[in-house]
């Protein structure tokens, strides 16, 4: 196996991630716009899914048997590798001027299994992670453009993967559980437990 693959260094790449998280509807792009306005802070801009995909797709493919079997290369420079593909695809410009950022801030939906390999390959990182009461998250998804053609059950059954990551994360210190009405009554007081 080798130790280390020829792979560009990417220069944030020993900055510590601030990973937005949340069910969609729950104050995750308030949550990302309040974190990204501090100006230490260099953010994505924009909330995708591909951290949610790429995760998936390295971790299924370190954790999975026979597909562990066939890797070339050890799990530290696996997890660079794909650490490299989030940082160029979500910072491919360094921020311009000479003030380096403290930290980077992006937005995906993680489930434990995601954040558990998110955290393996970005071991300074940090998940702030929002929750919302679940009658105003199925309500606001079910007018919602975007998810109005979901069910009422799969939109219940979505918010409860918000309990699930809130339990993953009691333990973790890397996590922190943000209420969205404190968010919402006291931006200072839900950012400064962050």
């Amino acid at each position: 196996m080798l130790n280390s693959l020829k792979i560009s260094a990417h220069p944030y790449e020993t900055l510590p991630v601030i990973l937005v998280s949340g069910i969609g509807r729950s104050g995750t792009t308030a949550l990302r716009q309040a974190f990204s306005a501090h100006p230490r802070v260099h953010s994505t801009g924009n909330e995708n899914n591909i951290i949610y995909d790429v995760t998936e797709a390295a971790r299924h493919n370190c954790t999975y048997w026979s597909r562990k079997g066939t890797m070339h290369v050890v799990q530290p420079a696996y997890d660079r590798q794909f650490r490299l593909l989030l940082l160029n695809l979500l910072w491919p410009y360094p921020r311009r001027g000479n003030k380096r950022p403290a930290a980077l801030v992006a937005a995906s939906d993680l489930g434990p299994d995601r954040a558990d390999y998110f955290c393996q390959m970005f071991p300074t990182s940090h998940i702030a992670y929002i929750i919302r009461n679940g009658i105003e998250v199925v309500a606001s998804r079910m007018s919602h453009e975007n998810f109005k053609n979901v069910s009422f059950e799969e939109h219940c059954r979505i918010w409860t993967r918000g309990y699930m990551m809130a339990k993953w994360g009691e333990a973790r210190s890397e996590f922190v559980l943000i209420r969205h009405d404190e968010l919402i009554a006291s931006p200072e007081y839900a950012l400064s437990t962050a």
